[in-house]
């Protein structure tokens, strides 16, 4: 049979263009119980997206005319056009009520929409703060054209306090770290750390951050910082950032901040320094959730622009020397799943910076080497104005709770600033383990440099306690 007459009565707030968009069964086109179940439920839709979430479509006054068509009638009942009365997650206290309404952008007082449920439901999985998200229900609220928003979910913990030894076979050297992240202070989505490392060799550093996810209600975030090296007896270096990010869309952020830097150098000509420099950036996050990711990719590029001033301990030099910074810092990591439990990774990073044609300073130099970068290689070992390193690891996740073991090699490039001749490329490789226990992840990786024996690889302890 051929579609004849298609008749539409009770749809007031929504034009006859519109319904036509969605429906695929037309005049003379050929009638299907299947096409017509599919043109109901596009059309419902369609309503929902309008702010009509309760909106019911019956199909009946079916005709068939001599020609061997056949007409029929679409009956709609649009109910009240909806405002969200409030919205709830029952079974986890992650995030207040109103913190999670803005996290949808689907707040209380405001006009319902459909598409704004599929969107928000990405962002709670990419915020970090569920393990799970079920599909958003929408239920009747106190009154008619009110609407309760009901989150099925599991929350995550957010908070953790990672403690990290590490020792070297090769050299007999002792290395540590604490790092206390809170990642959801009181419910509000603002998060704060804490951290201490002691690299070795008189080098520590400390570092303390915050960030206010929401500026003076604005979408705008902002992430502020306080950095302070010691590398005995060369220099110590304080370093106060501040970085604004503003989502254009649900995986894609703009950047932009700024720092100043202050060094002291203990002996030498030089007697201190003093940089200025303001950044912009993107960042695209389209991984599947940001707690153990599966698949997806992350993206976040920056690039920098300073002034530096130095010092000098011989007044008639004081001040005479300023000079122009640039810099460009990239960062990506992708996930591919291979099978049941196993995943490959891929990490990545480069550094890049420029002092005016000149010689880049000890200080303002990137750093590679140890377990937050180059495995199997002392901390810090290579300090470079160019550097560049890849992560790759096979991963067997054991179970839910993060247990895994897996395979690494890194590859690290950092070319010597001082006209040395030497090995630009260093690889390590190894293996590790993470083991879920009452107290939290309990690690260790063993990491082995290009030419080591068996027994002269760094060994890292991890603790990993959330809560």
């Amino acid at each position: 049979a051929r579609v004849g007459e298609r008749r539409v009565l009770g749809a007031a707030s929504l034009d006859r263009e519109e319904i036509d968009r969605v429906c695929v069964l037309r005049e003379g086109s050929a009638f299907s119980e299947e096409a017509l179940a599919g043109d109901v439920r596009r059309l419902l839709s369609l309503y929902d997206q309008s702010g009509f979430p309760f909106a019911t479509v019956e199909v009946g006054g079916f005709r068939a005319s001599e020609g061997g068509h056949l007409s029929y009638e679409m009956r709609v009942e649009e109910g009240e056009r909806a405002v969200i009365e409030r919205v709830e997650s029952p079974g986890t206290n992650a995030l207040r009520p109103d913190v999670l309404a803005r996290l949808l952008e689907s707040r209380p007082g405001e006009p319902y929409d459909g598409r704004r449920l599929v969107e928000g439901r990405e962002r709670l999985l990419r915020s970090g703060f569920f393990r799970t998200v079920d599909e958003i229900e929408v239920l009747e609220g106190s009154a008619p054209g009110r609407v309760v928003l009901r989150v099925p979910a599991t929350g995550a913990p957010v908070n953790a306090a990672q403690a990290v030894a590490g020792y070297s076979g090769a050299d007999q050297q002792l290395t540590g770290l604490f790092d206390l992240r809170l990642g959801n202070i009181a419910g509000t989505a603002r998060r704060g750390r804490a951290r201490w490392e002691g690299r070795g060799e008189g080098v520590s550093r400390y570092l303390i951050e915050y960030e206010e996810p929401w500026l003076l209600r604005t979408p705008l975030s902002l992430r502020v910082g306080l950095d302070h090296e010691l590398h005995e007896p060369a220099f110590t270096r304080t370093v106060a950032t501040a970085e604004a990010a503003f989502p254009v869309s649900g995986s894609l952020s703009l950047l932009g901040g700024g720092s100043a830097e202050r060094s002291v150098f203990p002996a030498g000509d030089r007697m201190r320094s003093r940089v200025s420099s303001t950044h912009v950036g993107i960042e695209v996050d389209r991984r599947d959730r940001a707690l153990s990711p599966r698949e997806g990719a992350r993206l976040r590029i920056l690039g920098r622009r300073g002034e530096r001033k130095e010092t000098y301990r011989d007044s008639t030099a004081a001040g005479a020397r300023r000079t122009s910074l640039r810099g460009l810092e990239a960062d990506f990591d992708v996930y591919r799943p291979v099978g049941g439990r196993q995943v490959l990774a891929l990490l990545g990073k480069g550094r890049l910076v420029t002092a005016g044609g000149g010689p880049v300073p000890e200080e303002e130099r990137f750093v590679l080497g140890g377990a937050a970068s180059l495995r199997g290689y002392r901390e810090e070992q290579f300090r470079s104005s160019r550097i560049g390193l890849l992560q790759l690891e096979y991963r067997v996740l054991l179970s839910p709770d993060g247990t895994r073991s897996f395979l690494f090699t890194d590859a690290g490039y950092a070319r010597p600033d001082d006209g040395a001749h030497g090995d630009e490329v260093h690889v390590g490789y190894g293996a590790g383990l993470r083991i879920a226990s009452k107290i939290g992840l309990v690690g260790v990786d063993y990491g082995l440099a290009t030419g080591d024996g068996p027994l002269d690889g760094r060994i890292h302890f991890r603790l990993e306690a959330a809560f």
